[in-house]
């Protein structure tokens, strides 16, 4: 903990180092404003995109009679529907890259300040081209998991949920093989995230190792 180190930063921003997911969580929620923006905008977004498909479905029946005044008025409506689509998933994008950049920021301000209020012997113990590829590339990793892991992952979820809402709406029977397919997403998910979860780590401690025995070799 910062308050039990040798040298300390006054007014340094204090996170919750308890668990992995409330650290993540308490560097996130420093710019909740970002990251609420940025989920308004990806909902909005997905909601407006499936009724466009609804809309579209209805100027089909209406091609079928001759009233070309209601199929303008559904072409005005499509066009603004994806317009909404395009400029909430901009917003959206820009506000995660803001969260996703300062979360890497921050993250290594907090890791300056900590190696600050460590001893020399402490130091002395450790490698300089490992401290260094934790500053640098692990840090940036925190921003990848933003940007795009988390984004990605929130248009997967939004990818299932919103679609399969609207079929709901619709037919609640058509459901039924959508909800199949979901599970089925997410057993083959959780089994290639078991086999990729080791390979990635070790991949990481590799890399610390190069790194360090590469600064120290120059």
């Amino acid at each position: 903990m910062l308050r039990n180190s040798e040298f300390t930063v006054p007014n340094a921003y204090q996170y919750n180092q308890s668990r992995t997911w409330r650290w993540i969580l308490s560097h996130v929620l420093r710019y909740w404003h970002f990251a609420l923006i940025a989920l308004v905008s990806y909902v909005v977004g997905w909601i407006v995109f499936a009724q466009a498909r609804v809309v579209i479905g209805q100027a089909v029946e209406v091609m079928l009679s001759p009233d070309s005044g209601a199929l303008l008025n559904i072409a005005l409506l499509v066009f603004i529907l994806l317009a909404t689509d395009g400029i909430c998933m901009l917003l959206g994008a820009l506000m995660a890259e803001n969260v996703a950049v300062r979360f890497e920021t921050d993250a290594r301000q907090e890791l300056y300040i900590s190696l600050l209020g460590k001893s020399k012997t402490f130091h002395d113990r450790q490698r300089v081209g490992d401290i260094m590829a934790r500053a640098t590339d692990d840090t940036q990793q925190l921003s990848n998991m933003i940007v795009p892991g988390s984004t990605l992952l929130l248009e997967v979820i939004l990818g299932f949920i919103v679609p399969i809402a609207f079929i709901a709406s619709i037919n609640a029977e058509l459901v039924i093989v959508p909800i199949f397919f979901v599970v089925a997403y997410i057993v083959a998910v959780r089994v290639y995230l078991r086999k990729l979860n080791p390979a990635v780590k070790g991949q990481r401690e590799h890399y610390g190792k190069m790194n360090a025995g590469l600064e120290e070799t120059i």
